[in-house]
């Protein structure tokens, strides 16, 4: 008996990439990119691990934060030894 594992598709409409400013990615975008839940995400958001800031009622990251955010983990993890 094999188990499979299960994943997750996000459909993004085209209108939505219109709004987005270049270079910024939605929540989601980023949760997937990191391979990181929108849960954990959010909570990493509230901390100020991961930079972002908001246009109107929605909340950006930009995609600088792809690379940014894995180098400052690896950081950290490499100081607490």
């Amino acid at each position: 008996m094999a188990l499979s594992k299960k994943t997750r598709t996000i459909e993004i409409p085209v209108e939505t990439e219109a709004e987005i400013p270049r270079g910024s990615l939605t929540i989601e975008e980023f949760a997937i990119s990191q391979g990181l839940g929108r849960t954990l995400t959010c909570k990493l958001l509230q901390q100020g691990v991961i930079r972002s800031y908001k246009i109107g009622r929605r909340r950006l990251i930009p995609v600088s934060e792809t690379a940014a955010f894995p180098a400052r983990m690896l950081a950290a993890a490499e100081q607490a030894g």
